[in-house]
């Protein structure tokens, strides 16, 4: 008999709440970029204000019943490191390698034009020492080509699990969460008010939460403290993966419409990695749910879902 058997499905709840929360939020958000946002600025209009604010409550509250559901769903089943090959994971993971490295290269390209031309840009950051800016980008760079490495060699563990590739890489594993600290750092760099430009602020909460993922992700791909460990992997998880379609899909819509002048920086359509992090997200997330074990009472052994 279980502890509580009304626990069994909150997980699987909590991804239902996700599923439904996007359906409504991606369109109220796109309908925000197309009417409510001041062309060249991302400022929302004063009369937009309202409609802004309630997008915010919803996916606060959001946020806090995944929160909720994920820690309690979780404390009523075990998860443990896959070990089965995975092909739509490992190919997941390989569009991620490839657009993390896509980062690293146009942040390149940045920091070439920064040196060449002087240009830093972006005119939010020109009160901001153009040195700095190039070297945070430059850096930026660097963590990202290191971390296309990364989920490179995840991929390859999808493609054919083996335990000790992955403990083998634990230094690397940890550029991908300093590579979101420095994307965090430049955007913190932005002489605008974050909270007048709900781009910006999703944009960093998407980072935080993808952070808090990845370090929850390594411990439990590592072995450590696995407990805690799944707790935070679908609690940030399945936020992080909330912002980062909130984030991006909205941007090829404006795309799609030639009305990328909405966007407080442009060059953000490039940045594809958001879109591709969200969906690694859930295919990791999914992947590890196939491994579920419910506890049962002491001294009762686990039983297989």
């Amino acid at each position: 008999m279980l502890k509580k058997p009304s626990k069994k499905y909150l997980i699987s709840a909590a991804f239902i709440v996700m599923a439904a929360s996007l359906s409504v939020i991606l369109p109220l958000r796109i309908y925000e970029y197309l009417e409510l946002m001041k062309e060249g600025t991302g400022f929302f209009s004063a009369s937009g204000k309202i409609g802004v604010y309630t997008l915010y409550g919803i996916i606060a509250a959001v946020c806090v019943v995944l929160l909720i559901f994920s820690r309690v769903g979780s404390k009523s089943h075990t998860y443990s490191i896959p070990k089965r090959r995975n092909i739509p994971v490992a190919i997941v993971t390989f569009l991620l390698s490839f657009s993390v490295i896509s980062d690293g290269v146009y942040q390149a390209f940045l920091v070439y034009r920064s040196v060449v031309s002087g240009d830093n840009t972006t005119a939010v950051m020109s009160e901001i020492s153009n040195s700095i800016v190039t070297w945070f980008r430059a850096a930026q760079g660097v963590l990202a080509l290191l971390s296309g490495v990364f989920f490179f060699i995840l991929a390859m563990y999808y493609c054919r699990p083996s335990e000790k590739d992955i403990k083998k890489i634990k230094l690397l594993a940890v550029t991908p969460v300093i590579w979101e600290c420095f994307r965090l750092m430049i955007r913190f760099m932005n002489t605008i008010d974050f909270k007048k430009v709900s781009e910006l602020l999703f944009e960093m909460f998407m980072i935080v939460f993808c952070a808090m993922f990845l370090v929850a992700f390594i411990k439990f791909m590592c072995g450590y403290s696995l407990p805690r460990a799944q707790t935070k992997l679908f609690g940030y998880g399945m936020i992080a993966a909330l912002f980062c379609f909130v984030c991006s899909v909205p941007r090829y819509v404006l795309v799609v419409f030639s009305r990328t002048q909405n966007l407080y920086n442009a060059d953000s359509v490039w940045q594809i990695n958001d879109l591709f992090m969200g969906m690694f997200i859930l295919s990791v997330l999914f992947s590890i749910m196939e491994t579920v074990r419910v506890k049962k009472l002491a001294g009762e052994e686990y039983r297989e879902v």
